[in-house]
């Protein structure tokens, strides 16, 4: 059985690599620019355990970065220092009701503001990770009737070095219109920054439009040359 390798996260300059063995993940982080890994030590959890992985690196704060294992049965979270090049665990204490959160966390965490932040399908909107002190909060949503169910969710990460942690999601995959929301200071509230319509991106790139739905992946959100002005970079597949 040959091992399955897979570039799963990316962070400010650095790749988080996955390599799947016959008994447990593999975990490598590289440095394309100085073409540099490092493989990770064993971190205590099996293959079949299910857990959601982040990468957090912050060069203009630390020259060091952590990968986070936020695991949901039982609620724990496991992390490697750069730093100091082991893993150590931490319990999550928290009541019951408040597991659905992690169990229905979208699997892409985002890392943002000195944090790693997980969007949840449930009553705590996101959850929250402060990657100098390790500590856990689940932060409730202040207007969720805006929010529409995880697997409607098209982008969720930040905006560059410093940007903004933005969301975008679609009722539908057969509608080319869609809102960004960008989190507030507080991480208390989504707030439309502008809508987004791809009419005139379709009818240059036709292979988008296929039996009544657009085939595009939001691959990233970056910044413009003027404060306000963002770009997306979509990935469109070729027939």
């Amino acid at each position: 059985m040959e091992d399955l390798v897979d570039l799963f996260r990316s962070c400010n300059g650095l790749l988080l690599i996955k390599v799947d063995r016959r008994v447990k993940a593999q975990f490598i982080v590289c440095n394309p620019a100085r073409q540099k890994f490092r493989a990770l030590a064993d971190h205590g959890g099996g293959f079949y355990e299910s857990f959601i992985i982040s990468l957090a690196f912050d060069p203009s704060k630390s020259p060091h970065y952590k990968v986070v294992l936020l695991h949901q049965y039982p609620p724990k979270i496991e992390i490697y220092s750069s730093e100091t090049a082991y893993w150590k665990n931490i319990v999550i204490v928290i009541l019951y009701e408040q597991t659905l959160c992690i169990r229905g966390c979208y699997l892409n965490g985002a890392s943002w503001n000195g944090a790693l932040y997980w969007l949840c399908d449930d009553r705590y909107n996101v959850l929250r990770f402060d990657v100098e002190t390790e500590k856990i909060y689940m932060i409730p949503y202040k207007q969720r009737g805006r929010i529409l169910p995880l697997d409607k969710t098209r982008y969720f990460g930040d905006c560059g070095c410093g940007g903004r942690l933005l969301l975008i999601q679609s009722n539908s995959h057969s509608t080319a219109r869609f809102k960004i929301c960008e989190m507030d200071e507080d991480c208390c509230r989504w707030n439309v920054k502008l809508p987004v319509d791809l009419k005139t991106l379709i009818s240059e790139f036709p292979e988008i439009e296929s039996q009544n739905f657009y085939k595009f992946t939001v691959m990233c959100v970056v910044e413009g040359e003027e404060e306000d002005d963002i770009a997306l970079i979509l990935a469109i597949p070729v027939l």
